[in-house]
């Protein structure tokens, strides 16, 4: 999706309101990867916030300790899946190019 103009799910700018980065889990040199975008370059498009979006780094993404980096409000480690686009996925980039793209249903 990078390819396609969008950023990381977890660098909206609404980001904290839906999970809370432990900043002192993560590697030094890796912090620049929890950086939030500004409302002007972040495409959310209007969408809610998409824990399930391929493009939602994993719980213990660049962890320097092996505890977690990333939870959500509830204090439940964030599981990142890579397998496919979410059904927001799909939203945002028909939305974005207009166009309709479907989910592949053969697995």
């Amino acid at each position: 999706m990078h390819v396609l103009g969008f950023w990381h799910e977890h660098s909206r700018p609404d980001r904290d309101v839906f999970v809370t980065v432990q900043y002192n889990n993560v590697a030094k040199e890796s912090k620049h990867n929890f950086k939030r975008l500004g409302k002007g370059l972040a495409k959310s498009l209007d969408s809610p916030y998409d824990l399930s979006s391929i493009m939602h780094f994993n719980g213990y993404s660049f962890s320097t300790n092996s505890m977690p980096t990333i939870l959500d409000k509830n204090g439940n480690t964030v599981t990142a899946q890579r397998s496919d686009l979410s059904k927001e996925d799909i939203a945002e980039i028909n939305q974005l190019y207009q166009c309709v793209i479907t989910p592949n249903m053969d697995g």
